[in-house]
């Protein structure tokens, strides 16, 4: 395949599977709020990691598998990373044998002139601007109330971790994500049992004084909090649900979330859940006041939308428990998100974005070397006429301001 048109390429990469996409794009097609990134998609994939030695390597057979031929790479790119993204560089815990990922190695290495490397989660903050409000199958509205335009946006999202983002609009209606790791705060305990289920957590990740709404909000948390139970109410416990938790390695989340149908401690685990959820989703509401949208995204969310959305459901309940403050909330917009590509989405935005830039740079330094090349090509006598006007011009103004200061 060589491409006519200028490519794009695009990437979510998690600490298990690498998710890529190359897309196609050309002058003339422009980003509209609640849409995708423009682009006609050549390819698709996912790799799982552990099977390249490399980054590199994943995105070299990508490009082979897609059919780019060499010398015909993309014009910019952007990745969506599992990590601390800082200085367009980032490093997997999880992957060491992969060393540091560097954006400006890649561009030298791949001869892509641009390749941004953000936070999974800002990408996702950039993927909720390609959403559809009035597409169901996309947002799930909770709190219909209408956005303020430029407003604060938010996002809060329960998988595998907790991650959360913000977004502010410049003078130009723009939006920019930040990186936060609201996730990580003090969780609060509520009641008896919650407070057993902290020291509990505090024992088992050797904290002192504290532990994150992270460890109870999140895949992990499920498990740890089916764990706690299960050894605090032997009794209850369903044989057949405890050997699957038991064999499920880091799905056993999964198992808690799939058998609240027979098992009495998986439904509390879940119950725990929507309400801490909603509980950190409220405090996100009174820290950024996001009048443009507070999002509810993550695995999660969609999967588990019964306890999330409806009057008197636990997620709503603890999220407008917030006391005298409780009416702020009515004032911010909140959906949850349904869809579980926002990663890959938001770093298409990017990536569309970054070429819409290098067009724009690249127009300028035509225009420039243009009138570089207009200027020398002036004859002589036309340049030296054109020095004396300039000189005469400036000798005036000169004699001009010394007769005003008279």
């Amino acid at each position: 395949m060589s491409s006519q048109k200028p490519m794009i390429l695009v990437g979510d990469v998690g600490g298990t599977n690498c998710r890529l996409e190359l897309y196609a794009v050309e002058q003339g097609m422009v980003q509209t709020t609640g849409s995708r990134a423009p682009g006609d998609l050549i390819h698709a994939q996912t790799y799982p990691n552990e099977q390249h030695g490399s980054f590199l390597d994943i995105l070299m057979v990508f490009l082979k598998d897609a059919g780019v031929p060499e010398g015909d790479s993309p014009s910019a790119a952007c990745f969506a990373m599992a990590g601390p993204v800082a200085k367009n560089r980032v490093r997997f815990t999880n992957l060491a044998s992969w060393g540091e990922i560097c954006g400006k190695r890649l561009e030298r290495q791949l001869g892509i002139p641009t390749v941004r490397l953000v936070n999974d989660f800002v990408g996702a903050g950039y993927g909720l601007l390609t959403l559809d409000a009035n597409n169901p199958a996309q947002l799930r509205t909770l709190v219909g109330v209408p956005p303020t335009p430029g407003g604060v946006m938010a996002c809060v999202g329960a998988g595998t971790g907790l991650g959360e983002v913000y977004l502010t609009a410049g003078t130009d209606g723009e939006y920019t994500a930040f990186a936060s790791e609201g996730g990580h705060a003090d969780w609060c305990p509520k009641g008896p049992e919650q407070h057993a289920l902290n020291e509990f957590l505090k024992s088992k990740y050797g904290q002192a004084h504290r532990v994150s709404v992270e460890r109870v909000v999140s895949g992990m948390g499920l498990a740890d909090a089916y764990s706690f139970l299960a050894s605090t109410y032997p009794q209850k416990v369903n044989p057949t649900v405890q050997t699957e938790f038991n064999a499920a390695g880091d799905q056993k989340g999964r198992v808690v979330a799939t058998n609240t149908d027979k098992c009495n401690l998986c439904r509390q685990v879940m119950a725990w859940f929507a309400q801490e959820y909603g509980y950190e989703a409220g405090t996100a509401a009174l820290k950024w006041l996001p009048t443009g949208g507070l999002f509810l995204a993550g695995g999660l969310t969609p999967k588990n939308i019964g306890l999330i959305e409806g009057e008197g459901s636990p997620f709503l309940v603890a999220y407008r428990d917030k006391g005298r403050l409780a009416g702020v909330l009515d004032g911010i917009p909140l959906h949850a998100v349904m869809c579980e590509d926002l990663g890959l989405r938001g770093a298409h935005f990017v990536a569309f974005r970054l070429w819409q830039q290098t067009q724009v740079e690249g127009a300028a330094r035509l225009r420039a070397k243009k009138d570089e090349e207009s200027l020398a090509g002036r004859t002589p006598s036309t340049a030296l006429a054109l020095a004396f006007a300039v000189g005469a011009l400036a000798f005036a103004g000169g004699m001009a301001f010394q007769a005003r200061r008279r």
